[in-house]
């Protein structure tokens, strides 16, 4: 008898976690900045892919030229970035 009652005390406590688990999930997905954060991610990514690789596709060249180019790269990896970001959201939400 004993036991019995110390395996349902166990199984209790098992789903008394479980349902402590499933609302910490639930409100994570909810949050609003954990939802974005990929999205984030993947446009500064980009702007800086971008900005590096402009500043090596214009060695030899001029600083001036060199910023240019950089800045043109840097805002195009922006620019790919949100709308990246907007297609997915669109897709998934819409």
């Amino acid at each position: 008898m004993p036991q019995a009652e110390t395996e349902s005390k166990r199984a209790s406590e098992r789903e008394e976690e479980g349902n402590f688990l499933r609302k910490l999930w639930r409100r994570a997905r909810e949050n609003i900045f954990l939802q974005a954060l990929p999205y984030a991610a993947l446009i500064s990514s980009l702007t800086i892919i971008g900005m590096f690789f402009g500043y090596e596709l214009a060695a030899g060249r001029s600083e001036m030229l060199r910023a240019l180019i950089a800045f043109s790269l840097s805002m195009l990896g922006f620019v790919s970035g949100v709308i990246i970001s907007y297609i997915v959201v669109r897709v998934k939400y819409g």
